[in-house]
Parts: structure tokens; sequence; C-alpha cells
């Protein structure tokens, strides 16, 4: 029962992870842009302690996966395969999911982004923490990798498919761009583009699509 309950200790600290990114970040989301007199505070200086404990799980959790990949360079540098490690891009990501935990948890806790910091800095905040909510998603997958061969295959398939729709997307920003050149070459200079042609008898260059590169 021991055995059972720490072999799926990774999998209790990113469920728990997960919910409180869940719980807290929209929360003080919700403070950095409500100026409202009387809204919910959410800082460590705010008179609600009890939201300290979300980013403290967060920490916990960032600790945990740090020791984790602590331990795995340790045990892979006394078989000097440390390269492979470094070199694996799936344990960059999970590298990132720790500075994730690590850096929200520590900035909701010290206040360090506050209702007084400059527009810039809360967008910044709220755009970083809606990107990265979902990446936090990818311990769980890597977690059901290592313990489920079906969802290996199935992930393993979809890396392949993913591969091969790059370089189609590839091939086909190639031909749009060479298109898009081509129609742009055509139209420069012509009737359609012209600033003086009559806007009740053909279109302007405002209005025609041709007539600037990109549109």
């Amino acid at each position: 029962m021991v055995s059972y309950i720490f072999s799926y200790a990774r999998l209790y600290f990113i469920v728990a992870v997960i919910v409180c990114y869940g719980i807290a970040v929209p929360r003080y989301n919700s403070y950095l842009f409500d100026n409202t007199e009387g809204s919910a505070c959410w800082s460590i200086s705010c008179t609600h302690p009890r939201f300290k404990v979300f980013p403290v799980i967060m920490l916990c959790g960032g600790a945990y996966f740090f020791l984790r990949e602590a331990l795995q360079i340790v045990s892979l540098a006394s078989a000097k395969q440390t390269k492979a490690y470094f070199f694996n891009p799936v344990n960059g990501l999970e590298q990132f999911c720790i500075v994730i935990m690590i850096c929200f948890a520590t900035v909701m806790l010290t206040g360090a982004i506050n209702r007084k910091s400059s527009t810039g800095s809360r967008e910044a905040f709220r755009s970083l923490a809606s990107l990265c909510s979902g990446i936090l998603f990818i311990l769980v997958f890597n977690f059901l990798k290592r313990i489920s061969r079906e969802f290996s295959v199935f992930a393993q398939g979809v890396k392949n498919v993913i591969r091969r729709l790059i370089t189609f997307l590839v091939a086909l920003v190639i031909i749009l761009v060479a298109f898009a050149l081509i129609f742009f070459a055509v139209f420069s200079g012509s009737t359609e583009c012209s600033t003086t042609t009559n806007s009740k008898t053909s279109p302007t260059a405002s209005s025609f699509p041709f007539c600037t590169f990109g549109t």
C-alpha cells in the first residue's frame, strides 16, 4: 500500500498544483484589474490570508518536482549520461513547468505585481498566466505516458502526425506567400490601387485587397 502511494505521489502533486493554479491565478488577475472600492483582495498584504494556501501548495509542488529532477540528474551523472537528460525536450518542458510553479507562486505571495504596478506588468502577468495554464498539463501527459502503454502509443502517434503536419503547413505558407507577392506585384501602380481613383466608379486603395502586401 505504501509503495502504491509513493508511486502515484507524482500524480497527486500534479493534480494539486493544477487545481491550486486554477483557483489562485484567476482570482489574482481579478485583484490586479478590479480597482473598485471594496473589491476582493487576494495578495499576501491583504486581509485574506487563506489565499496564501494555494501559492504555498504550488511552491511545495515546485520543490517536489525540482528535487525529483535533481535526483534524476545525479543518477544520470553517475552513469555518465547527463547529456541525454539535457538534450531531451521532455525534460526541458518539465523544467519550464517547475519555473512556472515557483515564479507565479512567488509573485502572488510577495505581491511583486499588484494594483499599483504598471499596466504593462499586469497585462504581462495575465497573458503569461493564460499561456502557462495549458503548459502545466504537459506534466499530466508525461505521467500517463509512463504508466500506460496504450497512452504512450497514442502520444507517439499524435507526435508523428504533428511532425508530418508541420511539413504540410510550411509548404502551405510558402505557397500563400508566393501568390500574395504575385498579386501584389501585378496590381501595384494599377488604377485599382491609385489613390486618385474615383471611389464611385471603382474601389479605392484602402478597400482593394491587393494594394498592400499581407492583406
